[in-house]
């Protein structure tokens, strides 16, 4: 599977503060199946600016093929978008 800037469907829940907190993502896999995981945690999240674009940096913990793993996903705040930037282990 590619594992850098994939774009991803996600579930997420918005409290009334604002925060944004990912629950579920679903990719394409190069089969082009789709591959649903669940967020067991979100270990951390990050508020960031890369070239003026506002951003959401989270890292995840999942479950993969059996594995548990951390990945890192982007949520670009002006075109409402998610992107699994990479699957850190």
């Amino acid at each position: 599977m590619q594992n850098s800037n994939i774009p991803i469907e996600a579930i997420s829940l918005f409290s009334t503060l604002g925060d944004i907190r990912p629950l579920r993502i679903r990719l394409e896999d190069n089969e082009h199946r789709l591959i649903t995981l669940n967020i067991d945690e979100v270990v951390y999240c990050r508020e960031s600016s890369l070239l003026g674009i506002n951003t959401f940096q989270y890292v995840c913990r999942i479950h993969l093929e059996g594995h548990e793993r951390l990945v890192e996903l982007l949520y670009n705040v002006a075109s409402h978008k998610w992107i699994l930037q990479r699957i850190l282990a």
